[in-house]
């Protein structure tokens, strides 16, 4: 489940299941997550600096935009 890192987050952070393997490239997560959001609302994805830095990963497309009316599973490229 999404979890904030802090009280003082902005955001969730998301995560993908432990058996996931990221290999170099273009890559579809899914993260086993969808949500149904209200009517003029929205939800964005957007990269950690932490994993960047640390990780050396980024995410394309960048921030990713949920509109209200997407009910599918969330994936992250």
């Amino acid at each position: 489940m999404p979890t904030k890192g802090s009280e003082q987050a902005a955001g969730y952070d998301l995560y993908v299941p432990k058996d996931t393997i990221i290999n170099p490239g273009r890559n579809i997560i899914p993260i086993d997550i969808a949500i149904a959001l209200c009517l003029g609302y929205e939800a964005q994805i957007r990269p950690r600096s932490g994993l960047a830095l640390n990780e050396g990963l980024g995410l394309l497309n960048s921030p990713g935009t949920l509109d209200a009316d997407y009910r599918g599973e969330i994936c992250i490229i």
